[in-house]
């Protein structure tokens, strides 16, 4: 079964469902500050902060980052 929501503010999720998370889509307009915390939260980032952090600044308006927490992928799209 699949399963899409979208969520503004991403520490309203249950930990339990964090955890067994297998996609995760980011469009931009996350503060730095919310952004760590989402790569804190996240399974399967296999970057550093700053390497996510640098990605996502160059997102453009519709581009989004997608974390593939089972192959621990991070792509721009």
């Amino acid at each position: 079964m699949t399963v899409f929501c979208c969520i503004q503010i991403f520490n309203s999720i249950d930990p339990k469902l964090k955890s067994q998370l297998s996609s995760v889509y980011l469009f931009k307009g996350f503060s730095r500050e919310r952004l760590q915390y989402i790569y804190r939260q996240t399974p399967g980032i296999d970057l550093t902060f700053e390497e996510f952090f640098s990605l996502y600044s160059k997102l453009e308006k519709y581009q989004k980052i997608i974390v593939d927490c089972l192959s621990t992928s991070v792509a721009l799209a």
